[in-house]
């Protein structure tokens, strides 16, 4: 009996004396990556609700309050049904997440994987493109655009007889080329393949010549 007394105690010991020096010690390994993946989310998660909860006005006014605005608020204001958002840092997709619904009435929830047009949103990816063909002498800013288009060409006409249409004027909107908007496409409607938009968009931007 006063073996076993002895060997519980022991056990007791060692037990309070490994609790001791794990309190005292600082964390390691999976115990370690746990807390940093904890605090990382807890970030991530700040961000996140700085976007849903602080939506700021295109201009300020100096005396004037600052009033942060809530995304849900905005939606409901200009009655738009879903919007997908996602944030980007240091070249990566940092986070995602889809509000509301694909239409009005619909029982279908915005996803980061829902399809929205791009819309004006292709432009600066446009223009990314290009500078990077232009960075590898491909392409040059300054450079009649009809020396490079093959299926279609730019038609003469007053404003190109004194300069030519380039890449810069095109990026800078500046080469005289216009259309009063484009409505995008509808569900049911076919996409016509690159090549045929190109053709067909420039087609237009030519009768629009200042």
């Amino acid at each position: 009996m006063k073996i076993r007394t002895s060997v519980f105690i022991l056990l007791f010991l060692c037990t309070a004396l490994s609790l001791s020096i794990a309190s005292i010690l600082p964390p390691t390994g999976l115990t370690k990556k746990r807390i940093y993946t904890s605090t990382q989310s807890a970030r991530l998660d700040e961000r996140i609700r700085r976007v849903e909860n602080g939506l700021l006005l295109p201009f300020i006014v100096k005396g004037e309050p600052n009033m942060a605005m809530k995304l849900v608020n905005r939606m409901r204001f200009y009655k738009i049904p879903g919007v997908s958002v996602g944030v980007i840092n240091n070249g990566k997709i940092q986070w995602a997440r889809g509000y509301g619904v694909q239409e009005i009435g619909g029982n279908k929830s915005i996803t980061p994987e829902t399809l929205f047009q791009a819309a004006s949103i292709s432009k600066p990816i446009v223009a990314m493109a290009m500078l990077r063909l232009v960075q590898e002498n491909k392409l040059n800013l300054d450079e009649d655009v009809n020396e490079k288009l093959v299926s279609w060409k730019v038609p003469e006409n007053d404003f190109t007889k004194e300069q030519k249409i380039n890449l810069r004027g095109l990026l800078s909107h500046s080469a005289s080329l216009t259309v009063s908007g484009f409505r995008g496409y509808a569900a049911d409607e076919q996409v016509p393949y690159v090549r045929w938009f190109a053709v067909l968009t420039l087609r237009e931007l030519s009768t629009t010549f200042h």
